[in-house]
């Protein structure tokens, strides 16, 4: 007959319980992370959860898809977020201001990028009406 372990019987350091403990919070804003995520491709999310590195964006994801609506290339799109973080990190500026700081995009194109980065919650307009990047 196997004698059954009870659960008084099992003894856990403090320091190990806290480590194990870090560990599942990391692991479960991980997994919110990527439910809640509107502006980062979902294999990329993935991918650099396990650790891959030279990662790309799908385009087939939810996330893809709606950026994929704006008709501009992954080069466009990041070329003029990136200059708009830039831009609204320095200071808080009008959408008219910002687009005219704006350079090797077409006008358009900018609008569409501002636009769903406001939609997606990346920057967000003040009372009045400046716009700053959330952090």
């Amino acid at each position: 007959l196997t004698e059954r372990l009870n659960v008084k019987d099992i003894s856990i350091s403090a320091k190990h319980y806290h480590e194990r403990k870090e560990i599942a919070i990391k692991k479960m804003e991980s997994v919110i992370y990527f439910a809640t995520a509107k502006h980062k491709c979902r294999s990329e999310i993935l991918l650099n959860y396990f650790g891959e590195k030279d990662v790309y964006r799908c385009g087939v994801c939810d996330v893809c898809m709606e950026r994929n609506k704006l008709e501009l290339s992954d080069v466009e799109f990041s070329s003029v977020s990136d200059q708009v973080k830039k831009i609204v990190q320095a200071e808080k500026l009008p959408i008219t201001q910002i687009i005219n700081k704006i350079g090797g995009v077409r006008d358009d194109k900018t609008i569409k990028v501002i636009q769903w980065l406001m939609e997606n919650d990346k920057l967000i307009s003040n009372e009045e009406n400046l716009l700053e990047w959330r952090k």
